[in-house]
């Protein structure tokens, strides 16, 4: 991941980060679907949005980063 991105990432709370990680596949994983993420953590998928949306905003990225940022990171 870009050095910037991270330094802003390990300051997440647990949770926030790993919503991300689940829902953009940045644990090696591949994309998931917000009722996918929200299954596998055991969390409403109300839950799982509102936090995606509080972490996004704290990275100050968009989801589109998000799913740029995988692409780039897998190859």
């Amino acid at each position: 991941l870009p050095q910037e991105f991270e330094n802003k990432f390990v300051k997440l709370y647990h949770e926030e980060q790993q919503i991300l990680k689940t829902r953009y596949g940045l644990d090696g994983g591949s994309l998931t679907s917000l009722a996918t993420t929200a299954l596998e953590l055991n969390r409403s998928e109300e839950f799982v949005r509102h936090v995606e949306e509080i972490a996004l905003e704290k990275l100050k990225v968009d989801s589109t980063y998000m799913k740029t940022l995988r692409a780039s990171y897998r190859q």
